[in-house]
């Protein structure tokens, strides 16, 4: 990064430290409609209009290490199939026979030299065309043409797979040129996936994500652990274009990150080594950074009232597992002190999520009709923003949309 970007940064840490408020001419956020939280509108709205129209993390490259490996993916809500092709290219299909909708793959994770429909054995190769039909001779003027895969936009950086339903919108690389400058140094490219698992939350998924886009919960909920680390006081927050946004949390004087028994991402600069750096990927990934290794944290909607809360961890590649899947057994590939890594950051993830159950309920009972937010939770209000920009101001059911209000605070 540019040495004034650090240099502002570290101006802005001290500048908040110091401030008795929110800065000039910040703009008041309206509240948030709980009804966001908890109506099938509003549901039915994200369904249709959100999930559809952005690109959405799918999946990491070291799932698929061979041609012919694919991935059944439904984190969406629809069947899709992820192959890696001869060209070593990422090709999504709908998992969608084009004869009778039968499925192509029903397993996870599979290994293929096509992709052949158990129903009744149509085939295609990977690029989705159809190259043989059991007893082709019943069917009547069969145009193999015509009945070809249907084909999603899956794109790829830093080894991460993404999916997009929609042939119109903006690439890959223009959706994430916002976050791409800072996030380089993290070499994610280089990294090997370690760890993956998942957390169900019986709460909305905003409500899920909502948890980790703000530090003024972290005295409150995380007394003897992330509070004494990281110092909230301090937060700098950018929202970035594209529904994105960052939040830098310095370390608490005296605090140095352990590095026993892990190894260093060696391009990470100073900055991220003496805060807490966290991404957020809109619409559903918290990214909290770490030069020693690091998770995602992807957020999917199950239903209006719960969420799955999916954990990949990744780090760098040690000569001992080079070219091994690491994350199908952490047991025989993590040292100790990865193992326990892993442990206590699901201690922290449980601190964070021990409320929402309750937080929905109470949504639930009409009991509350707007959230307010203050300075340090304008990450929430700008993703809000996003989400109906992205649906569309004239499909937001009557008295649930936000007002736009932080369109100038957006850096370019």
């Amino acid at each position: 990064m540019d040495p004034q970007h650090t240099a502002l940064i570290k101006q802005q840490i001290a500048e908040a430290y110091e401030r008795q408020g929110a800065p000039e001419g910040f703009p008041a956020m309206p509240d948030i409609p709980v009804s966001r939280y908890i109506s099938d509108e509003f549901w039915q709205a994200e369904q249709q209009q959100l999930w559809p129209k952005t690109w959405l993390f799918a999946g990491h490259k070291d799932e698929l290490p061979n041609i012919g490996s694919s991935k059944l993916w439904q984190d969406a809500g629809v069947p899709v199939v992820i192959v890696k092709d001869e060209q070593q290219r990422y090709r999504a299909f709908y998992n969608t026979c084009q004869h009778r909708a039968g499925p192509l793959v029903v397993e996870e994770y599979a290994e293929q030299q096509r992709l052949r429909c158990g129903y009744h054995g149509w085939t295609y190769n990977f690029d989705g065309d159809l190259i043989g039909v059991p007893d082709r001779r019943d069917f009547i003027d069969l145009d193999l043409e015509c009945n070809k895969l249907l084909e999603l936009r899956c794109e790829s950086w830093g080894g991460c797979l993404f999916v997009n339903r929609d042939p119109d919108a903006i690439s890959l690389d223009k959706f994430l040129m916002a976050v791409k400058p800072e996030l380089e140094q993290f070499a994610f490219d280089q990294l090997q996936l370690v760890d993956k698992h998942s957390i169900d939350i019986a709460a909305n998924w905003k409500a899920c994500t909502d948890s980790f886009m703000e530090t003024y919960h972290l005295r409150h909920i995380h007394p003897h652990t992330v509070d004494t680390i990281l110092d909230h006081k301090g937060t700098v927050i950018s929202l970035l274009e594209q529904g994105h946004n960052k939040m830098y949390t310095p370390n608490r004087m005296g605090f140095i990150p352990p590095q026993a028994g892990f190894d260093d991402i060696p391009t990470v600069e100073e900055l991220p080594r003496m805060t807490n750096l966290a991404y957020s990927l809109f619409p559903n990934v918290v990214i909290p950074l770490d030069a020693g290794g690091f998770p995602i944290l992807v957020f999917w909607p199950v239903d209006k009232a719960n969420t799955r809360m999916d954990i990949w961890w990744f780090a760098p590649v040690t000569d001992a597992n080079k070219g091994k899947q690491v994350w199908r057994d952490q047991q025989q590939y993590l040292s100790q002190q990865w193992l326990e890594k892993l442990a206590i950051f699901d201690v922290v993830l449980g601190e964070d999520v021990q409320f929402l159950p309750s937080q929905q309920q109470s949504m639930e009972t009409g009991a509350i009709q707007g959230m307010t937010l203050s300075y340090l939770e304008r990450r929430i209000y700008h993703r809000h923003e996003s989400i109906d920009q992205i649906i569309g101001s004239e499909r937001i059911p009557e008295g649930m949309a936000v007002a736009p209000v932080l369109q100038n605070q957006i850096e370019a």
